[in-house]
């Protein structure tokens, strides 16, 4: 059945179909069907089989890459964090893309991915929202060139078995996290002057501070 809204609006829901395309007509009295139609695409149920990062900072801005199917090209193609519903990138059928919106408090939240818009699968997959973590201290400040240093971070927001550190744009290791506000880390200082250790809690999202080596 048909919802009447206006004079030249209504609205239907769509029963079960087969995937494919299809012709929707509408019936005034019961009997008489319009001459004209339109071309209605039936797809089968997105699904999504993992994500990475699945950890991003409250300020946004995370690329969340989400795997899984059943996706297509589409103006309407979106991800919902909880209730907030961004864009997405088309990647291919099986992989998207999402920015992850800002959120005030750290936190989990469903996330979910639609072709149209409209129709978000019940299956949700959980995102974490955390604070981008801080560096406020770094122990020692100076040691040898092209050997490893082991040096301790004071600071706050590190999550056990999922921080890491670099220097500058180097690649990142795994830190030893004590307590949420220390670890240790090993670093290689290629060469002296001024450079940048960082952290993050999911290899995107860093925080960084100076040191003079």
């Amino acid at each position: 059945n048909a919802r009447y809204i206006s004079s030249g609006a209504i609205v239907c829901t769509a029963p079960e179909l087969i995937p494919g395309e299809v012709k929707i007509t509408v019936i005034s009295n019961g009997f008489d069907e319009t001459a004209e139609s339109l071309s209605f695409t039936v797809y089968p149920f997105e699904f999504i089989e993992r994500i990475s990062p699945s950890r991003g900072v409250i300020s946004g801005g995370t690329s969340v890459s989400i795997v899984g199917g059943n996706y297509i090209f589409s103006s309407a193609l979106s991800c919902s964090f909880d209730s907030v519903i961004v864009p997405a990138s088309f990647i291919s059928d099986s992989k998207i893309n999402c920015f992850a919106p800002a959120r005030l408090d750290p936190g989990v939240v469903n996330l979910k991915v639609t072709n149209n818009g409209i129709d978000f699968a019940d299956e949700a997959v959980d995102f974490e929202y955390v604070n981008l973590p801080s560096i406020s201290k770094i122990q020692p400040e100076r040691g040898p060139i092209g050997v490893p240093i082991q040096v301790t971070i004071h600071g706050s927001g590190f999550l056990e078995g999922s921080t890491w550190c670099r220097v500058g744009n180097s690649a990142a290791t795994e830190a030893l996290v004590k307590a949420e506000n220390l670890l240790i880390c090993d670093i290689v200082i290629e060469n002296s002057g001024l450079k940048e250790i960082s952290v993050s809690t999911n290899l995107q999202n860093y925080n960084a501070r100076s040191v003079e080596i």
